[in-house]
């Protein structure tokens, strides 16, 4: 005769399967840091706007594109990375920096630190 498997140690054995599997998701999620080209690309919808091709204020989609870089950087590491990393590419691409430092105001960004050409990534 086959040997009966309890419905009730099976469904325990279910949850605890899907649990660690959402950990090893979890901690996989957080330990992979957004990436300079990653920052580029979120920030895409701003492009034109940045580079003066576009009026003012910026879209909706540039905004939302900048609360969702912001959400990305999670820890003060990865938010350095992508001040460098926006600090050295923007001159490179045609950035107007006034343009650059008015998307706080106009997107309603929390930052601490203005947005200027010569902005200590450290703080």
């Amino acid at each position: 005769m086959a040997k009966r498997i309890s419905t009730s140690s099976n469904s325990s054995w279910i949850i605890g399967l899907l649990t660690m599997v959402m950990v090893i998701l979890l901690m996989a999620k957080k330990a992979s840091a957004i990436t300079c080209q990653e920052a580029i690309s979120i920030l895409a919808p701003c492009s034109g706007y940045l580079k003066g091709k576009d009026p003012a204020p910026p879209s909706g989609a540039c905004c939302s594109s900048c609360h969702s870089l912001q959400q990305s950087c999670h820890t003060k590491e990865e938010r350095k990375a992508v001040c460098l990393c926006l600090k050295a590419t923007g001159p490179k691409i045609g950035v107007f920096p006034e343009r650059a430092k008015q998307l706080t105001g106009y997107c309603k960004l929390p930052l601490s630190v203005p947005i200027t050409p010569d902005i200590d990534c450290e703080k």
